[in-house]
């Protein structure tokens, strides 16, 4: 089969098939062997992201929410402020509700291994994202992306638990959103 000429300056070749990394390790003649493997650490990086952004996030609710905080400048600045419960609930549900493409038995976050605990933190068992994510790639896929990408905010497709998180928090953060209107009336 003839085939179209590809040249690199190291081992490693980035643009013959999109999103493929080809890592050439020896050289033969007539016929080439390819093992596909996938690389995890992408996706798990950015769901590690997710829980230290969300246990932040957390933590500063806490400081403003806490009337006895001794944090300079914010800390119990919204005591008793009920926004600050709202920001919590849409913050678990942005993660923890079910996607609107369960695949595979799959059906929100908590099936890769995120969780909560009993004062809200956040954790990631990694050991059960590996399992699930080698068993059901197709299934984690579509649990997460509904399949699609670069849909518009106005888009009404199914896009998994990513899509439907980032339609909230748009809602939120919009012109129109909770947030504006809290600051507004403040």
């Amino acid at each position: 089969v003839n085939g179209m000429a590809i040249t690199s300056s190291t081992n490693r070749i980035t643009d013959a098939i999109a999103g493929t990394t080809l890592e050439l390790l020896t050289t033969t003649n007539g016929t080439a062997n390819l093992d596909f493997s996938r690389d995890t650490s992408t996706i798990k990086a950015k769901i590690e992201a997710l829980v230290t952004a969300y246990n932040d996030a957390n933590s500063m609710l806490t400081t403003v929410y806490d009337p006895k905080s001794m944090v300079e400048t914010y800390g119990g600045s919204l005591a008793g402020d009920s926004m600050v419960n709202t920001v919590r609930t849409i913050m678990r549900e942005m993660v923890f509700t079910d996607s609107d493409s369960p695949s595979g038995g799959l059906t929100n976050m908590r099936d890769l291994g995120i969780s909560v605990d009993k004062v809200g933190t956040m954790t990631f068992d990694t050991a059960k994202f590996d399992s699930v994510f080698t068993s059901q790639f197709d299934h984690v896929v579509t649990l997460l992306t509904g399949n699609t990408e670069g849909l518009s905010a106005f888009s009404t497709q199914n896009a998994g638990a990513a899509g439907a998180s980032i339609r909230k928090l748009n809602t939120v953060l919009s012109s129109t959103g909770i947030l504006s209107s809290q600051t507004t009336s403040i």
